[in-house]
């Protein structure tokens, strides 16, 4: 069978998919700097539902996770380090901005 023919058969329901055909194998995606954003996001908020119950809650941005995390190794912590370490959601002008490719593949 050609490459064509069995796209033709797929895509017409002929042939069944391979078990691991989802949009990660077949579109490469730029990575995204949105976890710099979303994590402080939810732990000011958190703090905030904290506060408005009478609690003091301390574990409210990268620096103060990062100090009370535990890590299997020193590859995790380098990771959380470097994310609050990040002060532009973008990734480098001139390249790819994995935000707006996903806000794109959402419409």
């Amino acid at each position: 069978m050609q490459p064509i023919d069995y796209c033709v058969a797929l895509a017409e329901g002929r042939i069944a998919p391979p078990a691991n055909l989802d949009i990660a194998t077949v579109q490469d995606q730029e990575l995204a700097m949105a976890f710099r954003f979303h994590v402080p996001q939810y732990l000011s908020r958190r703090a905030a539902d904290w506060k408005a119950r009478g609690f003091t809650e301390t574990l409210a941005d990268f620096a103060a996770l990062n100090a009370r995390s535990k890590f299997w190794g020193d590859d995790g912590r380098a990771a959380f380090r470097n994310w609050e370490e990040v002060t532009d959601p973008r990734n480098p002008l001139g390249g790819r901005q994995g935000v707006n490719e996903r806000i794109m593949l959402r419409e």
